[in-house]
């Protein structure tokens, strides 16, 4: 298996090489107002990458670009679950170096990544995944999400608010779960106003969500003002 692996992965940095380029395109964040995550629950928010299309190489079918990739990206998955369950952790975490050096997109690998470093008691080059994969995906709203909810986890409620709060102010919003961490965030701090306008502001964009609404009239009591019905 682990021989299959390097092979795929030899081959597909040799096309790399051979043609010189390769363009990365920005990844969508998760749609769907409700909340809704896709059907696939992978990485923090349920995302899930495929090389197929986002792989760009001049001078080359863009079909077997592809292929490739997804060989490789596959081979790499099933490798990975099978060397989880032999616990043989350092090993997945040089393959998923491996696959975020080629797709620094992938919201999957990068908080998988991140996450194996964790089980290591790694902290900080959890920590440094997950600001290296902000910094390279700019352009993707929930790329922040990883590297917040670290800092929620360790109790860093103001470098939560700083990585989020603009997140929330943008035309397109991101994942409800960003709203939630950053909700939850204020509280901590006793900021409950914050908490409170950040619970509305979810529900504009999940209306039907009843644990943001419950969460949300806790904030209005404690203001003492008016709950939602």
């Amino acid at each position: 298996m682990k021989k299959l692996f390097w092979f795929t992965f030899v081959l597909v940095a040799s096309l790399c090489i051979a043609t010189g380029q390769r363009q990365s395109m920005p990844v969508p964040p998760p749609q769907g107002g409700d909340g809704a995550t896709p059907a696939r629950q992978e990485g923090l928010l349920g995302r899930t990458e495929t090389a197929a299309g986002r792989i760009k190489l001049e001078g080359t079918n863009q079909e077997v670009v592809d292929e490739i990739f997804q060989a490789f990206r596959q081979t790499g998955s099933a490798q990975r679950e099978v060397l989880f369950k032999d616990g043989d952790f350092p090993y997945i975490i040089d393959s998923l170096r491996l696959t975020v050096d080629l797709e620094p997109w992938n919201y999957e690998d990068f908080t998988n990544l991140g996450w194996m470093y964790g089980n290591l008691q790694r902290k900080d080059m959890e920590l440094v995944t997950y600001i290296r994969f902000r910094q390279l995906n700019p352009d993707d709203i929930d790329a922040p999400y990883p590297e917040a909810q670290f800092y929620f986890f360790t109790s860093q409620s103001i470098q939560v608010i700083n990585l989020l709060e603009p997140t929330i102010q943008q035309e397109l919003k991101p994942h409800p779960n960003t709203f939630r961490l950053l909700a939850h965030s204020y509280r901590r701090l006793g900021m409950y106003r914050d908490a409170l306008r950040v619970w509305d502001e979810l529900l504009k964009v999940t209306p039907g969500d009843l644990t943001a609404k419950n969460q949300r009239n806790r904030m209005a009591e404690r203001l003492g003002l008016p709950r939602l019905p």
